[in-house]
């Protein structure tokens, strides 16, 4: 997160490789989710409410042992894109 300065969304903390980022309301969770897996083939899952509280909602990214530092740069600079334009 510290590599991409301006970021307007909230990376919960974590110290697996499963890691989420809030983005809130389920339609706009599923619209983010598509955006990432249709546009960047990221395997990224939306977990909404009522699984997590209202507004809570998230991305579940999980981080293998294949993905390399410029697959990790990729996703957040289209997980940037489609915050602004969804």
């Amino acid at each position: 997160k510290e590599e991409f300065p301006g970021m307007d969304f909230e990376l919960l903390p974590s110290p697996s490789p499963i890691q989420a980022v809030v983005v809130p309301g389920n339609e706009r969770c599923i619209s983010v989710c598509q955006y990432l897996r249709n546009v960047g083939k990221f395997d990224v899952y939306p977990i909404r409410t009522p699984t997590v509280a209202k507004g809570k909602e998230r991305i579940r990214i999980i981080l293998h042992s294949h993905n390399e530092e410029r697959d990790i740069h990729a996703l957040a600079k289209l997980l940037l894109q489609s915050l602004r334009q969804l």
